[in-house]
């Protein structure tokens, strides 16, 4: 029976509720303003190695693509392969952009940093979105 007593205490301490008072939100805005941002600064030189790193992986995986694929050649066209690649980068790039919309709700210099790398990697696969459309385009042309 004290066991009870003490557990419906307990219950009940727990589900007290406390008044927020308007000076308390105060404080805690005053607060906030005073909290120093951590800033991180990404040199070039690591901006342009990064690009470089992406771009190496990039064409890897295009390379092991179009490796993948030229011993199916027989069973598809080079268009269908062309369609395959773009709807690929397409998808990389939706899923992208939706991580990057998440990052830009974050206000914090980890977010901001990883969103410029992120914007550098999007111009990349834009870069080679644009290299299989001109494919397709000078193929369809040479039909």
């Amino acid at each position: 029976m004290d066991n009870t007593i003490r557990n419906i205490s307990r219950f009940a301490e727990v589900n007290t509720t406390q008044a927020v008072v308007k000076s308390d939100i105060v404080d805690l805005e005053h607060h906030s303003k005073n909290i120093k941002q951590d800033q991180v600064n990404i040199s070039q030189e690591a901006k342009s190695t990064l690009t470089k790193e992406v771009q190496d992986n990039i064409n890897k995986a295009l390379q092991k693509l179009t490796d993948k694929d030229a011993t199916k050649t027989d069973s598809k066209t080079e268009e269908e392969l062309l369609d395959e690649m773009i709807a690929e980068l397409q998808e990389k790039l939706k899923e992208l952009q939706l991580e990057m919309n998440q990052l830009r709700l974050n206000d914090d210099e980890t977010s901001k940093a990883k969103l410029e790398l992120l914007e550098l990697e999007q111009v990349n696969l834009n870069a080679q979105l644009l290299e299989l459309n001109n494919r397709k385009i000078e193929m369809l042309k040479g039909q």
